[in-house]
């Protein structure tokens, strides 16, 4: 009986698709536990614990953010020149 052996594009496929399951089920995770660990970190930032997380002069019970992006919970440049400069007008 002769030996059967898969094509070189079958066994690139199975490969292919043994790393898509690994990189979604350990790498992809991962990722998101970094988030959820910057989160953490800026939640015990002072700024959390304010009634203004995006420091826009609009208190948060008024304010239109929803709280589901990161934007909303903290200013990406919260002493920056752009802040400087809108304090200034």
């Amino acid at each position: 009986m002769t030996k059967k052996y898969l094509s070189k594009d079958c066994s690139l496929a199975a490969l292919l698709s043994v790393l898509l399951v690994v990189g979604f089920a350990i790498v992809i995770p991962q990722i998101h536990v970094l988030n959820e660990m910057v989160l953490g970190y800026y939640n015990t930032l002072p700024v959390s614990e304010s009634a203004d997380f995006d420091r826009d002069e609009i208190p948060n019970t008024i304010d239109d953010s929803d709280g589901d992006h990161i934007s909303d919970k903290y200013d990406s440049t919260p002493f920056g020149t752009l802040h400087g400069s809108l304090i200034q007008r």
